[in-house]
């Protein structure tokens, strides 16, 4: 293996091992650190991930998702708790996105639907969005909002990509209000496509929320191609 590919997989097993050592959903499907995005999985293509989210004091909790892109627009999935937990947030959550760009130099417009599930007292309500992204050259920038019960919420980011050791990297920064819009969340991250078609994500997220804690989020991603 030469220094190319063996570099990126060192940092792989090296965060695995974090993974091992190491509360609340990420956001499902394709995504910048914990908003989603007017971007989807190309047809015929599926992704496997697995995250994990710690904080300070309180247990990891770990989370798996499948994602499978549908015809040109649309995207769609499921994710929930792997465990392990105590908490009664383990019931399979789904959700839906469709994509529609406007044309070479325009925004792509969204509408989603999160955590689509049959047990809202534990899961939390149903998370329905709009969102706009836009490719400025440099940088791409996200707008968008969500319009879930209880906790509307307005979210932003921005993100750009190079190459790093001569494979695609991006680092992105974005703003989630919580709380009913009265808190925020600013993350902060990077995302690294591996070799195998695995994609390395993780971001740091900082909260206003008194007495919750700032929390870190290491995701893996698999690309499967049919």
């Amino acid at each position: 293996m030469n220094r190319t590919l063996r570099i990126p997989m060192l940092v792989a097993v090296c965060l695995g091992v974090m993974l091992a050592a190491t509360s609340a959903p990420g956001t499902p499907g394709t995504s910048l650190n914990d908003i989603p995005i007017a971007e989807i999985l190309a047809w015929r293509n599926v992704e496997l991930s697995t995250w994990v989210t710690t904080g300070e004091r309180g247990e990891p909790d770990w989370w798996g998702a499948l994602n499978v892109g549908v015809l040109d627009y649309v995207e769609v999935g499921l994710y929930g708790m792997l465990g392990p937990t105590d908490e009664p947030q383990g019931d399979i959550r789904f959700f839906g996105k469709f994509v529609y760009p406007l044309g070479d130099g325009l925004p792509n417009l969204g509408a989603g639907l999160q955590n689509l599930t049959d047990d809202e007292d534990n899961n939390g309500n149903i998370d329905p969005y709009l969102v706009v992204t836009h490719d400025f050259g440099p940088v791409r920038g996200h707008l968008g909002y969500s319009f879930q019960d209880d906790d509307e919420a307005f979210f932003a980011g921005v993100d750009t990509s190079f190459d790093f050791l001569e494979l695609p990297a991006t680092v992105g920064l974005d703003v989630l209000q919580t709380a009913d819009g009265d808190e925020w969340l600013v993350s902060a991250g990077f995302e690294y496509q591996l070799p195998m078609s695995f994609v390395l994500e993780s971001w740091y997220t900082w909260t206003t929320v008194d007495e919750a804690e700032n929390t870190i989020t290491i995701r893996l991603n698999w690309l499967i191609s049919f």
